[in-house]
């Protein structure tokens, strides 16, 4: 008659053989994977600028189409005023020019202040553009602009 012992369980756990092999998995997987998660968050980020500036566009425009006055879109370090530089890195600023002037008073409308996007994003636009201006008719007028979005990996 065979009768196991009622206080003997069998032993669980693993051996240090087991351990050491998931450990080298796990770093193996690591290693591969947190390079690949950096490239994604900085493609993230400029996905993110990028909708953030068309998101504006599109907002400056529908304001001086249904407002009846221009509406003028700069970069803006402090929300409080344009920028003269064409780096949009730091934010902008949309707001309803009432006197015409392409700057911002107290007395006029700030429809949007965005802050800086990302840190990993520069935004820069072509020489010929610091501001975009939309009159009444939805129309911009003077050279096209060109947005520059790149992370810090490829910013010169």
């Amino acid at each position: 008659m065979d009768v196991a012992h009622p206080l003997r369980r069998p032993l669980a756990g693993v051996t240090l053989v087991e351990l050491l092999a998931t450990c080298a998995v796990a770093l193996t997987v690591l290693a591969v994977g947190i390079p690949a998660l950096g490239s994604f968050i900085c493609y993230q980020d400029t996905v993110a600028a990028t909708n953030a500036i068309v998101t504006n566009l599109a907002l400056a425009r529908h304001a001086a189409v249904t407002s009846g006055q221009p509406v003028v879109l700069c970069p803006s370090s402090d929300g409080r005023g344009c920028s003269s530089g064409f780096d949009w890195s730091e934010g902008w600023l949309v707001f309803q020019d009432a006197n015409h002037d392409r700057q911002y008073q107290a007395a006029e409308t700030r429809l949007a202040v965005t802050a800086r996007p990302a840190e990993r994003v520069r935004i820069l636009t072509s020489s010929g553009r610091r501001r975009i201006v939309y009159r009444l008719n939805g129309g911009s007028g003077g050279s096209n602009v060109t947005f520059r979005i790149c992370d810090i990996r490829d910013a010169t």
